[in-house]
């Protein structure tokens, strides 16, 4: 695809087994974890650049069931009982790992071996890290345990267990810490802990030393902001008066009295709680005018709305607002008004500095136009307002939109943006051109992509390698477009793709160019029987090298390629990579395609495979394990 004329290593290739140990001494650790809201986005997903060749021609592809190895649990129970501390604390992060990742034999059975192991030691360590899961267990009936277990001179301890128990609303626990809160010689980290109980039980006769905090300048900031928190969460009503005289102080003797004020509240929908609110957006801070915002949003998003919409207004909020949140949320509210006025303001949005904003725009412009006729007038005339745009965002969203937006009367623009000085915008364009799928374009397309196989990147920056990965995004697009419309002047470009690389091992073609302009060269051959192209083909496709394995997007497109072309001596390299249970079933996919279309012979789908879930657990079965035989 692109010629990159630098010593840039291609990725390694390299496969480990997994050693089956009875125990290693590696810490174990979650790389990353997945957040749920609990509440769908407000703004539907709209219209992604996305490619094809995957399941081109679509083919079924066996299941793969994911499964837990079921004598882990009873292994990690084995080491609970040794009673040391290190299997102690590994053995319990054990099991709350694998309760988020949704192993459902961490259950009731292991809740009381844990409870019964955090009531035997007498180690400090051991005890916290039980603690901790069993409180991620949510395991209430450890409560007694809990409070038993509670003493002053373990603060980390307390930390753990106390706010459980607020959670579980036990009575003296909740007693203890109204009495700290009360106590002006309670040491500030004990206050805070108090405050953390009260608000995860919802105490209601906390309200009146909470308040206290709060407006207590002379108070530590974390101290007032935990306490506003907690007031915020406990209360729907009663705090618009302690609101209003926090917001009214002079910031000068109370700089974060706003910010305090709007925590206090945010449980309130009332009248008057919303006409301070209304007063608190305009403030000068921008974190008080976000949350201003959400607590409109949720209770009146037209109030919320109208701050993005009318520019002449004093308090217009735009596409400039400092505050990337702030942004989002005026995205948001004029979504959900559903009005035509905001489908300007929306496309303002388009050239938003955030990325993910851009997006959430667009899809809220593509929602609309889905409603009725009359919307999708309005954004269409945005989207070709946009598409004369100077900002290179607005290009590169307004692009991506108007094929869904049935559009191809741009496509002169698209062309003339294929060129564009941002490569994003180019690369949008090409996708655009590909949607449109007309035939007028593929001169164009031809063009541009002799273009981009002649461009040289020296890979030495991070603009470079920028412009570089959009470039080649390009290609793509115009690769796949001219295969579908099997455009055959450009045969002589796509096969510059086949080989690895030039004879100086140094001009390297991204894979997923390759794979895909190859893909393109069989929609090209078909049927034609080509001898020499065939076995070009072949060789990637059984190219398996030890040092430089074959990229998997070459094989798959090589596989695909082979088929199309009709050649019969690459049954048996086909039929070698075909097996439908492997795990690179996305290649095997293909070729099980391909040797179905050159002999008609079916390769049966093979039945439902079940892997084991590894996540390198700090204590393993020492024996091979077959998942395929389990019980379940």
């Amino acid at each position: 695809m692109i010629n990159t004329r630098s010593k840039m290593k291609l990725p390694q290739r390299c496969s480990a087994g997994i050693t089956t140990l009875l125990m290693t001494t590696s810490l174990f650790f979650i790389v990353g974890s997945t957040v749920a809201f609990g509440e769908e986005s407000i703004v539907p997903t709209g219209p992604r650049t996305f490619f094809y060749i995957e399941r081109e021609p679509a083919y079924e592809v066996c299941e793969v069931e994911t499964v837990y190895d079921p004598r882990l649990v009873p292994l990690w129970l084995q080491a609970i009982d040794h009673g040391e501390r290190e299997l102690l604390c590994k053995s319990a992060e054990a099991f709350v790992i694998a309760k988020k990742l949704g192993y459902s034999d961490v259950n009731e059975r292991v809740a009381e071996k844990l409870l019964e192991a955090f009531e035997k030691t007498e180690d400090a360590i051991s005890k916290r890290s039980l603690g901790i899961a069993l409180v991620e267990l949510d395991y209430s009936k450890a409560a007694n345990a809990f409070e038993k277990a509670f003493t002053e001179t373990d603060y980390q301890l307390c930390s753990i267990l106390e706010p459980a128990l607020g959670t579980w609303k036990h009575s003296s626990t909740i007693t203890r810490n109204l009495e700290r809160l009360n106590n002006k010689e309670t040491l500030v980290p004990w206050k805070k802990l108090a405050i953390q109980v009260l608000m995860n039980a919802r105490e209601v006769s906390a309200k009146s030393p909470l308040v206290g905090i709060v407006t207590n300048q002379r108070e530590r900031i974390d101290l007032r902001l935990a306490a506003a928190k907690a007031l915020g969460t406990t209360f729907s009503t009663g705090l618009v008066k302690v609101a209003d005289e926090l917001s009214l102080r002079n910031r000068e003797d109370d700089p974060f009295s706003q910010l305090l004020a709007v925590e206090v509240i945010q449980l309130d929908n009332s009248e008057p709680a919303i006409q301070l609110v209304q007063r608190w957006v305009v403030s000068t801070q921008t974190t008080v005018q976000s949350k201003s915002l959400e607590h409109l949003q949720r209770n009146n998003p037209q109030l919320a709305a109208n701050y993005a919409l009318g520019e002449k207004t004093k308090n217009h909020f735009a596409v400039t607002h400092p505050n990337s949140n702030v942004r989002r949320i005026l995205i948001e509210t004029c979504f959900q008004i559903t009005s035509l006025e905001t489908v300007v303001t929306l496309a303002s949005f388009l050239d938003d500095p955030h990325p993910q904003n851009r997006q959430l725009a667009a899809d809220a412009l593509y929602a609309l136009a889905q409603k009725d006729d009359e919307f999708k007038v309005a954004v269409v005339e945005q989207i070709q307002a946009g598409l004369q745009h100077s900002s290179w965002r607005v290009l590169e969203r307004s692009a991506i939109l108007a094929p869904y937006l049935s559009m191809e009367s741009t496509h002169e623009q698209m062309i003339a943006l294929l060129k564009f000085e941002r490569k994003e915008v180019g690369a949008a364009a090409a996708f655009a051109l590909k949607k449109f799928d007309l035939k007028a374009t593929l001169p164009a397309a031809l063009s541009q992509l002799i273009e981009n196989i002649n461009a040289t990147f020296l890979l030495n920056d991070d603009q470079e390698i920028h412009d570089y990965e959009f470039r080649c995004l390009q290609t793509q697009h115009l690769c796949e477009f001219m295969g579908r419309q099997r455009y055959p002047e450009a045969d002589a470009s796509f096969r510059e793709f086949i080989p690895k690389s030039q004879e100086d091992g140094k001009i390297i073609q991204h894979p997923r160019s390759r794979g895909i302009a190859i893909w393109a060269i069989g929609r090209l051959h078909e049927d034609g029987r080509d001898q020499d192209l065939a076995n070009l083909l072949r060789g990637r496709l059984t190219d398996l090298n030890a040092l430089m394995p074959e990229f998997g997007e070459v094989r798959l497109g090589s596989a695909y390629a082979l088929g199309w072309i009709g050649d019969d001596s690459a049954v048996s390299d086909l039929k070698q990579f075909s097996g439908r249970g492997a795990p690179g079933r996305e290649i095997a996919t293909a070729c099980a395609w391909a040797v179905e279309h050159l002999t008609g012979e079916e390769i049966p789908l093979s039945s439902p495979v079940k892997e084991l879930k590894n996540y390198d657990w700090f204590l393993r079965p020492s024996t091979e394990y077959d998942p395929s035989a389990a019980p379940f």
